[in-house]
């Protein structure tokens, strides 16, 4: 009867651990800095640890800011910008060439704004 409460005991407290929470695939730390739109080159996205801002680098403005969160594979975005009351949270899948240093964002051509292409490149 001990061992089965041992045993038990073991179970329970294995079940407990904190492991087993979605840890995110991508390293943030690749992701912050600039990047270009390989389509429309005057799209950049400027990464931080929390927030991503969007701009048009030929006029500034407009300047669109997203909360993002990495799950796994995937990215979440927030829109936090002047239309966030109409903008949904969305989630996409995200690739990384480490070789070609370019991120694919599926979709994010689709989400507000939608500006051509889905695919960026690490500027230094």
């Amino acid at each position: 009867m001990q061992i089965f409460i041992l045993l038990g005991l073991f179970v329970f407290i294995g079940g407990c651990n904190k492991d087993n929470e979605i840890k995110p695939m991508i390293d943030k730390k690749v992701l912050i800095g600039k990047w270009v739109n390989t389509q429309l080159k005057t799209d950049t996205l400027f990464w931080n640890d929390t927030i991503i801002l969007r701009t048009d680098t030929i006029t500034s403005l407009p300047k669109h800011s997203y909360n993002y969160e990495l799950i796994q594979d995937s990215i979440r975005l927030e829109y936090n910008g002047e239309y966030y009351i109409l903008v949904p949270k969305s989630s996409f899948k995200i690739s990384i060439n480490s070789d070609k240093l370019t991120i694919t964002i599926e979709g994010i051509d689709r989400y507000f704004p939608s500006y051509k292409g889905n695919q960026f490149k690490k500027i230094n």
